[in-house]
């Protein structure tokens, strides 16, 4: 699935959050279901606006809650994560506390939550394939930057250049998308940005 939104926008950062909801609702029944959302610093207001989508996806669900952390400086999101109560799906916000919890759980024989995830990197692409997440939202971080760099290049040749919103791709990507044409050649390009500079 491919849909388009705008560059820096809270609306298309809430877009993505809410993409991730919407998927995990229409794959699975999760009325009654434990789910916990790991977000990016809590400060940033891409933390906050992603968390808002998957929250508003989730509203009419009936599944519970049962926690939201935050990536920190102090501690690892993998050990923030094996501190808090067992979960039937993860819902991960962040490109780098994706690779972190999907290399954790790769590595454990047994059963791991559902994560559903998004991310800008190769680690995250392979553990989609792996089956270890089972949905995952990238951005094309290509066409992202792009895109700004032309609106920064307007505003230095023009004082009065006002900067416009522009739009651009994201898709919701599953383990069968992944060898299709078109979804290696919107890899190719995603993948050449793997920061979560992409990833707003």
């Amino acid at each position: 699935e491919i849909a388009q939104c705008l560059v820096g926008s809270e609306m298309c950062i809430r877009d993505r959050g809410y993409a991730l909801g919407e998927d995990l609702k229409s794959r699975e029944n999760i009325q009654g279901k434990r789910i916990g959302i790991v977000g990016g610093l809590a400060e940033t207001e891409c933390s906050r606006e992603r968390a808002k989508g998957v929250l508003d996806a989730l509203s009419d669900t009936g599944c519970e809650i049962r926690f939201h952390i935050h990536t920190t400086y102090d501690m690892t999101i993998t050990e923030k994560l094996r501190k808090e109560k067992a979960v039937d799906y993860l819902i991960v916000l962040e490109t780098s506390a994706l690779e972190q919890i999907a290399g954790m759980y790769a590595q454990e024989n047994g059963n791991h939550p559902g994560i559903y995830g998004i991310g800008n990197s190769i680690k995250c692409v392979y553990y989609l394939d792996e089956a270890v997440v089972e949905g995952l939202v990238a951005a094309d971080g290509y066409d992202m930057g792009y895109q700004s760099v032309l609106e920064i290049s307007g505003a230095l040749k023009n004082q009065l250049y006002t900067m416009k919103n522009r739009e651009t791709d994201y898709r919701l990507l599953h383990k069968e998308d992944i060898f299709r044409e078109e979804v290696q050649q919107f890899l190719h390009t995603c993948l050449l940005y793997t920061s979560d500079a992409a990833d707003e």
